[in-house]
């Protein structure tokens, strides 16, 4: 059986720059007001490194996002630990006196303030 599908045949090799397109696997186009979008005057060389310089500088930002993001974890992270931490004390100091109520019973002695 032919298969029609330039992806699906590799041995035949698109003659049109129309069958190459298609054979090439899709990418998410570039949002309009890109800096990807604009003229770039100069040759192929310059609006190739135009692009890469577009996306090293939106990389940057990502990070500069992603960094200040996990910054604010972090921050928020300590701040949820040292809040536990306090009820966490809180609990046991409210507890303290039925541990030395039950600890009494168990040596059969009158516990303090009983006495």
């Amino acid at each position: 059986s032919r298969l029609s599908s330039p992806l699906l045949a590799p041995h035949r090799f698109p003659s049109r720059r129309r069958e190459h397109r298609a054979a090439m696997p899709a990418t998410t186009p570039p949002r309009p007001g890109s800096p990807a979008l604009r003229h770039r005057p100069g040759g192929s060389t310059a609006r190739i490194s135009g692009l890469v310089e577009d996306i090293a500088a939106e990389e940057r930002q990502r990070r500069a996002a992603w960094e200040a993001d996990m910054a604010r974890w972090a921050c928020e992270s300590r701040r949820l630990l040292a809040e536990a931490k306090r009820e966490a004390t809180e609990a046991l100091q409210a507890a303290q006196p039925c541990a030395d109520l039950l600890h009494a019973i168990d040596r059969q002695e009158l516990p303090e303030g009983i006495a």
